[in-house]
């Protein structure tokens, strides 16, 4: 049996570095849900409004995410 090579698609991992886009530079012209990258180096989904700015599903708003997060991109297309 041979053994399967896992190899990193680089297209895919150019695309993303090139989508994250910094909060000093753009913020969401709508509010929905985004992924976001952290000064904390987390990657997570959250919500964004642009009356409170980010926070968490059903949580309550409060400043953490708005000083922690440098960077969002929009939500991939889910798979078919």
């Amino acid at each position: 049996m041979m053994p399967i090579k896992k190899e990193r698609p680089a297209v895919r991992v150019e695309w993303i570095k090139r989508s994250w886009i910094d909060v000093n530079i753009r913020l969401p012209e709508k509010g929905g849900e985004f992924l976001v990258y952290t000064l904390t180096r987390i990657i997570t989904i959250v919500w964004y409004n642009r009356t409170e700015g980010w926070h968490e599903f059903g949580g309550k708003i409060d400043d953490y995410w708005n000083r922690h997060v440098t960077h969002w991109m929009p939500l991939p297309e889910p798979p078919k």
